[in-house]
């Protein structure tokens, strides 16, 4: 099985950055490349499943929670890949229900985002990771930790593709951080 190492480094030519997307100033990294290879995605989500069966064992982990929209594309793939449920957060208004809610400022400090969970989502003291595409400020990360700790859960690690350790977003996060790449 190919190293950590040698997986970022196929990783990383697949990863396309657009400066000033989706505006001046700001840098986007395209993980599609990624999501158009059946090989690669599958690989990618081999390491992550690696990575929790070394850290946890699998029946350790009860659920995987995504926040929507970025952490939608492999969050409930990977739920499924190892077995256990997902928990989608998303912006408000777009669950049925009672939710818990919250708020933070984006990746960029700029812009305040709102999120939601069904408040009935996680039976009490389940254990969760929280997987998104990058980490950056660790601000939406926080707020998900935040959000399913409200209604019960546990959070036991963050999962990344990404991490642009420069923004020192694992500052913000006081519980154990997995990326496959850093980005800087």
């Amino acid at each position: 099985m190919p190293t950590q190492v040698d997986f970022s480094k196929e990783l990383r030519p697949l990863i396309s950055k657009y400066r000033d997307f989706p505006e001046k100033g700001r840098v986007y990294y395209d993980i599609s490349p990624i999501l158009k290879s059946p090989d690669i995605f599958r690989a990618m989500l081999e390491r992550f499943r690696d990575h929790l069966e070394e850290t946890f064992t699998l029946e350790q982990i009860d659920f995987v929670a995504s926040v929507e929209a970025s952490g939608f594309l492999f969050g409930p793939t990977l739920a499924t890949f190892i077995g256990v449920g997902f928990i989608p957060i998303r912006k408000v208004g777009m669950l049925p229900g009672i939710c818990a809610h919250g708020s933070t400022l984006d990746a960029y400090g700029q812009a305040i985002q709102e999120f939601e969970i069904q408040s009935e989502a996680i039976p009490r003291g389940s254990n969760v990771v929280i997987v998104d595409n990058i980490l950056l400020s660790g601000n939406v990360s926080l707020m998900a930790k935040q959000l399913v700790t409200s209604v019960g859960g546990n959070v036991v690690e963050y999962d990344y593709i990404m991490e642009q350790r420069s923004n020192h977003g694992r500052r913000n996060l006081n519980i154990p951080v997995f990326s496959l790449l850093d980005i800087d």
